[in-house]
């Protein structure tokens, strides 16, 4: 659970969830991304945790110049 404003507990949705419901609505997923929405700053240790619950997620390397980053996407059987 999150804080509290007074007695009351506000429940906020894990980084975990937010991450998987956003993989199977077709989305993508990056670092960047994360941080900015989520608030996650490891967001490879949850799309591990997310694999060892079963999850099949693809990670593709992103190229921009010099540099270079993950996305993941959830791959989808049919």
């Amino acid at each position: 659970m999150g804080t509290t404003r007074g007695q009351t507990p506000i429940r906020r949705e894990s980084q975990e969830n937010l991450v998987l419901r956003t993989l199977q609505t077709g989305g993508k997923v990056n670092p960047i991304m994360a941080l900015n929405q989520y608030g996650c700053m490891r967001l490879a240790a949850v799309i591990c945790i997310l694999r060892k619950k079963g999850w099949n997620i693809k990670t593709n390397t992103i190229k921009r110049g010099h540099t270079s980053f993950a996305e993941y996407e959830l791959v989808v059987q049919s």
